[in-house]
């Protein structure tokens, strides 16, 4: 076969979406994982105030209200920071990720203007951040809610 012909031939474009999906999902899951135990470690550092918030008559969805309200907060100031060195990474790497390319010579002109950051991928992938913030912490606002509250009160 003839590397002419192998460059002719139709990709299978179902098998090339599915392995792009998996890739994804993977690289999504493996932080939300871990943005989880970060969650359910900082609940477990704030258990005696769980178990005194609880002893005054906070319900369990007043606690997973403020957990949810927690991660929002920074989810939101971790997308604000993410945009706002994004656009400085276009200006200061620039030259340093295109200039050197040996594709920068044969495509022409490669460089990067803010414009070209598209504020709908921006808020797509900022979507499902939050999306996959409120999947993660809501094991752990789950389980402090239930806890005892004499158990949490002693952080056991």
């Amino acid at each position: 076969m003839c590397i002419r012909d192998r460059w002719s031939e139709v990709p299978d474009t179902k098998a090339v979406v599915m392995r792009y999906t998996l890739v994804i999902a993977i690289l999504l899951i493996v932080p939300a994982i871990n943005l989880s135990s970060m969650t359910l470690s900082r609940m477990r550092k704030r258990m005696a105030e769980i178990g005194v918030r609880k002893a005054f008559g906070a319900t369990g969805g007043e606690l997973r209200h403020q957990i949810f309200f927690e991660n929002l907060l920074l989810t939101l100031f971790a997308g604000i920071l993410g945009l706002a060195l994004s656009y400085a990474a276009t200006f200061l790497l620039n030259g340093f990720l295109f200039n050197n390319s040996a594709n920068a010579y044969f495509s022409g002109e490669t460089t990067l203007t803010p414009g070209m950051l598209s504020p709908w991928a921006f808020l797509a992938a900022f979507g499902f951040c939050l999306l996959m913030n409120i999947l993660s912490a809501g094991i752990p606002a789950w389980r402090a809610s239930r806890m005892n509250i004499t158990d949490a009160i002693n952080q056991r």
